[in-house]
């Protein structure tokens, strides 16, 4: 059994893994306590959930001792971990002197199963004669549509064209590029868009990312802001999209 929570993040409670539902490479895996609370979250969305009945389901029927230290670390890395994979709302509302409610949309599926691996075991061996005329014929058509493309392209003049993006400002923690060719925003602008219609502005006082901004519409007529976490090997990872209106 998994669960997708708000249709973007896939979690499996037997590997204690977040993942982004359509991207499963991207993922991260959850430590027990924090792992244990998602789970109650989940199976108790849109519910006012009391600090005592946290502590005593997540800490106390496993033998530990429970604290409300604890509890808030364990609300803090899976708040950490689900806006890092996108989901940049707050999904775990603090309720003041009560506790906590898990406020977005939860949908359970039931496990996966290999069906391919299933169905090949039914398949009989063809013939050898059989293989080699398949595997003729699937060579034949790759190399006829590479022919083709490189023929369409060619014929008419198509350029792939690459940008290099180009370093706007730098805020707390943060790097700004811009992705246009020419740089022409403002900065006022730039930053309009990308702190004060996301929570980034937070983020970049405690995180390093490289935000990458591009205020060319696209066919839908959204802007574009990717954003990167900067490690200490310069390698951006764990990266993000968020759809500028």
């Amino acid at each position: 059994m998994f669960y997708i929570i708000n249709k973007v993040i896939k979690y499996s409670p037997e590997s204690k893994e977040l993942s982004l539902a359509q991207e499963e490479q991207t993922s991260l895996v959850l430590s027990n306590q924090a792992s244990r609370l998602l789970m109650e979250l989940i199976k108790n969305f849109g519910s006012d959930l009391t600090r005592d009945y946290l502590l005593k389901h997540i800490w106390e029927d496993f033998g530990l001792t429970p604290s409300n230290n604890n509890l808030y670390s364990a609300v803090s890395e899976v708040r950490k971990a689900i806006s890092s994979l996108g989901i940049t709302e707050q999904v775990i509302i603090t309720i003041p002197k009560v506790g906590f409610k898990f406020k977005c949309s939860v949908d359970c599926l039931p496990k996966e199963i290999n069906t391919e691996k299933k169905e090949s075991k039914e398949i009989k061996p063809t013939s050898v004669n059989h293989t080699k005329l398949v595997s003729f014929f699937v060579a034949f058509c790759i190399a006829a549509l590479v022919i083709f493309y490189y023929i369409l392209v060619e014929s008419k003049g198509i350029e792939i064209k690459t940008s290099t993006p180009s370093l706007i400002d730098v805020i707390d923690k943060c790097n700004i590029y811009s992705l246009d060719s020419p740089a022409v925003q403002f900065k006022e602008k730039v930053f309009e868009n990308i702190f004060e219609k996301t929570n980034l502005k937070e983020e970049c006082k405690k995180n390093g990312y490289n935000i990458y901004y591009s205020d060319i519409k696209s066919i839908d007529d959204y802007g574009f802001i990717g954003v990167c976490l900067n490690t200490k090997i310069k390698k951006n990872t764990k990266c993000f999209n968020i759809r500028n209106d």
